[in-house]
């Protein structure tokens, strides 16, 4: 990943701190287990080439302008226009996440934005601008008057910080152009502009002020409309540098090109000022993008913003689903009417279908509330056509309606991830550009419904009996490379970055090989096990050894782990382990969880264990190892009281679909 843009003479930004078994292997296998952990090794060092840094040059001066209000959608509106055309070529834009920050009032937006990261009241040091007046760079604030919120928040961070105000009759956009003629001379100038009408006609219009081949000018805002606050919309950020111009801009934080989140835009200012930044700092230095194109932009953050309002109201019609579905097959199941089983079959091949149409939908330029329901609709209902098209026949007993739609959705989140991870960034399910917990990568979410459903799909190879021992050596084969790929998958900091779900599928998947083997088990269980953990562990190591700019969070983590010691270790799983309490304080979450109890303790008592014999081994392998991996990812992520169940729920639909697909007189109950 290519470092900050400059032109030529400019200094470089430092980088930021963010049935038949086979007991022995053929050689075919060996080979192509070395291959997978060769491209996992690669994945996680691949080299990262950058510019050469050029301490002796001096460092350029940064303008921030700090608007009350900015909203991603107007002003890119504003920009398409003809009136602002020539505004729109010479800065470079996003759109801006501002919900990193601890809830709260207002200021603690603003606090969020300067200091670079979350900074609580009770504790504001370090932070960007503390790191900056200690480097003797000096931080100045233009106000109008002195109750500007910009001030106070940069005071209670920096008490250093120099006051500037308009002279007598004068206004601040004078003031603002007398001051940038003295030069920055490698300082930070604070602006706060207010709710000027237009802001990014005064960037530009001041840019001009500004030494063109050293300075940065940036226009940002805690928020994207002073009166709705920031969780259902994005805000804006536009900036005129050298180099810059017509770019979107892009941040690691984000990996998204026209996405940037609000603790960038300190972390970019220490860059350009060539102050190293805190450990603390949670942003990473802004650069130039591929050229923007604003209307795409446009419907990206409508797409966002679409996704957010209708995120609640779709999920609940999901979970309301689950419990139709459930009814259906209760039903089925009870009565053995043909009608009622064939209802069945389509609400699982449905259930299996709707993460899959949450992908696609990603890929499709959906842009109001309307298209959003009516894009999921018919990606639902498509997906199961052809889950149905493809399952119907049985194809001697190893299909099914549910079973194509696992695979096509275990496909398409391998493919999106091999790809970029395009479509699970736009999707409804994950919401990464307003949700502000990751911006890349694959989320406890849909890592959950991976980890439950993958498990089972090479299981499926051992429905046909068989005695042919090179067909178990090619089942095994292909079992071990899909589990294996899965893991690297979802824990390959490049791609998923999610080490919890990672050590859940390896979990899943050793649970899997142990049912399956039997007492030939222990010895692979362990060395698998091993196995497992210790390239999940490489796959962080090898990403801390990275060029600091392109570490994943996981990365970041192990390298501070490595600087800092235990202490370090035991702060991050303080509060990763508090965060899973606060869950357990959430109605929401109990609600859920006594739903599936009330549904699991009914199928028990009247038809759990008459069914669950009734259901093919290896499915019943498939709902085991789930379960195991469920426990997992409860136990080692942040929010395990939501991926665990999950992981779990979404496993046991292969023993409902079992038990759909067996015999009436065999499945009843």
């Amino acid at each position: 990943m290519a470092a900050p843009h400059r032109p030529e003479g400019r200094p470089a930004a430092p980088p930021d701190a963010s049935g038949a078994s086979v007991a022995r292997r053929s050689p075919a296998a060996r080979r192509a287990g070395w291959f997978l952990l060769l491209i996992a090794w690669s994945l996680a060092i691949a080299p990262v080439r950058g510019h050469d840094e050029d301490e002796a040059s001096a460092p350029g001066g940064v303008l921030l302008l700090v608007a009350s209000a900015l909203d991603a959608e107007a002003t890119l509106a504003r920009l398409r226009t003809p009136a602002d055309g020539a505004v729109a070529a010479q800065v470079a834009v996003a759109a801006l996440n501002t919900t990193i920050r601890p809830p709260g009032l207002r200021a603690t937006a603003y606090r969020t934005l300067l200091a670079g990261r979350v900074a609580p009241a009770d504790a504001p040091a370090p932070n960007a601008l503390a790191a900056i007046v200690a480097a003797g760079r000096g931080v100045e604030c233009l106000v109008a008057d002195d109750t500007s919120p910009v001030l106070a928040e940069a005071r209670s961070l920096a008490p250093q910080v120099r006051l500037l105000r308009p002279g007598p009759g004068e206004e601040l956009r004078e003031a603002l152009r007398r001051r940038l003629g003295e030069g920055l001379g490698g300082h930070l100038l604070l602006v706060d502009v207010g709710a000027e009408p237009e802001p990014e006609r005064l960037l530009v219009a001041v840019a001009g002020e500004l030494d063109p081949e050293l300075d940065l000018a940036m226009l940002v805002a805690p928020a994207p409309a002073p009166t709705r606050g920031p969780w259902d919309r994005l805000a804006a950020i536009v900036a005129v540098a050298p180099g810059w111009a017509g770019r979107l801009l892009l941040s690691d934080t984000t990996r998204t090109a026209g996405l940037a989140a609000n603790v960038d835009p300190m972390a970019t200012a220490l860059a350009w000022l060539h102050v190293p930044p805190p450990r603390e700092l949670t942003g990473r230095p802004l650069r130039p993008g591929p050229p923007h194109d604003l209307r795409d932009l446009l419907g990206f953050v409508r797409h966002a913003q679409a996704n957010r309002r209708m995120m609640v109201p779709l999920l609940m019609a999901w979970g309301l689903g689950a419990a139709v579905v459930f009814a259906v097959w209760w039903r089925a199941m009870a009565t053995g009417s043909p009608k009622w089983r064939a209802a069945a079959r389509t609400g699982l091949a449905v259930a299996a279908a709707v993460p899959a149409a949450f992908l696609v939908v990603g890929a499709m330029p959906v842009e109001t509330d309307a298209a959003v329901v009516a894009s999921h609709a018919a990606a639902v209902a498509g997906i199961a056509a052809v889950a149905f098209a493809l399952g119907a026949g049985g194809a001697r007993g190893v299909l099914s309606p549910f079973r194509v739609a696992a695979g096509i959705t275990g496909a398409l989140l391998v493919g999106d991830q091999a790809s970029g991870g395009a479509w699970l960034r736009r999707s409804l399910l994950a919401d990464f550009p307003l949700m502000g917990v990751r911006f890349y990568g694959i989320g406890n979410d849909f890592g959950a419904i991976f980890v439950g459903l993958a498990v089972g799909l090479p299981l499926l190879m051992w429905l046909p009996r068989t005695t042919d021992a090179r067909w178990g050596r090619v089942r095994w084969l292909v079992a071990g490379a899909w589990w294996l790929g899965g893991v690297i998958v979802l824990g390959a900091p490049p791609l998923g970055a999610n080490l919890g779900m990672a050590l859940a599928m390896a979990a899943a998947a050793l649970t899997a090989a142990a049912l399956l083997l039997g007492r030939k088990a222990r010895g692979c269980l362990l060395l698998g096990g091993v196995g497992a953990t210790a390239l999940a562990f490489a796959l962080v190591w090898g990403d801390s050894l990275r060029p600091a700019a392109a570490q994943s969070h996981l990365g970041r983590f192990a390298a501070n782990a490595r600087e800092l010691g235990w202490s370090y270790v035991a702060e991050v799983v303080t509060g990763k382990l508090g965060l899973s309490l606060r869950f357990l304080a959430d109605g929401y979450f109990w609600f859920g969880m006594g739903v599936v109890a009330l549904l699991l303790g009914l199928w028990y008592h009247r038809a759990g264990h008459r069914s669950w014999r009734a259901v093919a081994p290896p499915l019943q392998v498939a709902v085991v190892a789930g379960g195991v991996g469920g426990l997992v990812a409860l136990v080692v992520n942040d929010t395990g009281l939501v991926a665990g169940p999950l992981t779990a729920v979404t496993a046991f639909h292969w023993w409902l679909d079992g038990v759909i697909e067996s015999r009436p007189a065999e499945a009843g109950g």
